[in-house]
């Protein structure tokens, strides 16, 4: 870092200091905050808060910071630990320690590497997508930073769900399962987030039958929004031995579809159903290969 006395914008009073700054591209304001230990206490006290932070592992490790209308990018073209563990430190310093997405593509970066570099980020959302990994690897990334973040997001894994139930069985905000086409079931059942997102599965009616009547029974208690893409046949089957009802419009709120933050949709029709206790109950909608059920507490 350069010496402060050299920088000239430091021999202003705090206040233009603070409103020089504020009229930067946010890529500046981080480049700036880089010259002296003087320059980043001066950028922290902005108290810039940003729309996303991530870290994405793939062929080259990529950090990118959204500040609007800016996105910040800074590539590491070689995974160098201490390196990149510095810039992170740096930018959760400035940004007090913001929520961190993580996409994990790829093994160029090696467990032990990304467990010093995680270590106490405030995971928002976990993004593994294991083309590549080998089953000892994908299994030590889910087990040690799953249980960490707040939402979960899987893709085609040759690796065996029910070999996660662990994993599975977390308190996430939402839980998005990818085309997996060994997800059954019962690894359905024991899923305990509030929002759950599963594409492209081979589930049958008889499946979506049995998750109904598990939740009827009390299970899967923290549920309040599913979206489910299955081989659907016929809706008698799903709704075998299930008593329901057509219902009114409704306003519901949550994590819908994967999103980030809770959000309202309005529900102009549907099929309701609700628990054995009456405590709760659940509007049901069907498109072409696709179930979405409310849960309304």
């Amino acid at each position: 870092m350069m010496d402060a006395s050299s920088f000239p914008l430091l021999c202003l009073p705090i206040k233009a200091i603070h409103n020089s700054l504020r009229c930067m591209e946010p890529k500046d304001i981080i480049n700036i905050s880089f010259c002296s230990n003087s320059t980043k206490h001066h950028v922290k006290s902005l108290n810039i808060k940003p729309l996303e932070c991530f870290i994405c592992i793939d062929q080259v490790v990529q950090i990118q910071v959204l500040i609007k209308p800016c996105r910040i990018f800074h590539s590491f073209l070689i995974p160098d630990t201490s390196e990149i563990k510095s810039f992170w430190d740096h930018i959760v310093y400035l940004f007090g320690n913001p929520r961190i997405d993580i996409y994990i593509h790829s093994t160029l970066m090696d467990f032990d590497s990304m467990c010093v570099i995680f270590e106490g980020l405030n995971i928002n959302c976990l993004y593994v997508h294991p083309e590549d990994m080998d089953y000892g690897f994908y299994k030590k990334v889910l087990n040690q930073f799953s249980k960490l973040a707040k939402q979960l997001d899987l893709s085609s894994s040759l690796h065996p769900m029910g070999d996660f139930h662990d994993v599975l069985i977390q308190n996430y905000d939402y839980i998005t399962i990818e085309p997996m086409a060994d997800l059954k079931i019962d690894d359905l059942l024991i899923m305990n987030s509030l929002s759950i997102y599963v594409m492209d599965s081979q589930l049958t009616d008889k499946d979506i039958n049995r998750f109904l009547k598990h939740w009827i029974m009390g299970g899967n208690p923290r549920l309040e929004h599913i979206y489910i893409e299955f081989q659907r046949r016929s809706n008698e089957e799903v709704f075998k031995g299930i008593k329901r009802r057509m219902v009114s419009p409704r306003r519901f709120e949550g994590f819908i579809g994967g999103a980030r933050e809770r959000r309202v949709v309005e529900l102009t029709d549907g099929i309701e159903i609700w628990n054995e206790k009456g405590t709760k109950k659940a509007t049901i909608k069907f498109k072409r290969t696709t179930v979405k059920m409310f849960v309304w507490h």
